[in-house]
């Protein structure tokens, strides 16, 4: 993975009405020129980051759009790939790799990609 990256896939947008942080981000990555690349699907934005080497992704929840995935089948085997090929992984606060999964359907924030733009969100 590239540590920077122009690519950026926001999901779980709704988010932004109640989640300031979240919307900065989003605001930044438009108005800096960042391609979009959201497909509405997990799987496919995240072949589609490894395959071209950079992109970040981003699930955030809020107080009205609750977190939508699950770290045990979704979040943590997607943030192993992601950092094996040398990028981050987060939840906002700390690498994916290290929460401790509580049970099996645990859901959490999504953050993976090219390390500076993981950093910057």
């Amino acid at each position: 993975m590239a540590k920077a990256t122009r690519i950026f896939s926001p999901a779980n947008s709704r988010a932004i009405l109640d989640n300031l942080a979240y919307r900065q981000c989003i605001e930044f990555w438009t108005k800096a020129g960042y391609a979009l690349r959201y497909s509405g699907s997990l799987s496919a934005d995240i072949y589609h980051m490894l395959v071209k080497g950079e992109g970040v992704y981003c699930s955030i929840g809020s107080k009205l759009q609750k977190k939508k995935l699950r770290i045990l089948y979704e979040c943590q085997p997607i943030a192993f790939l992601v950092e094996k090929a040398g990028g981050l992984s987060s939840n906002g606060e700390n690498s994916l790799l290290d929460v401790k999964v509580e049970g099996y359907y645990q859901k959490t924030d999504l953050i993976v990609g090219s390390k500076e733009e993981v950093q910057r969100v």
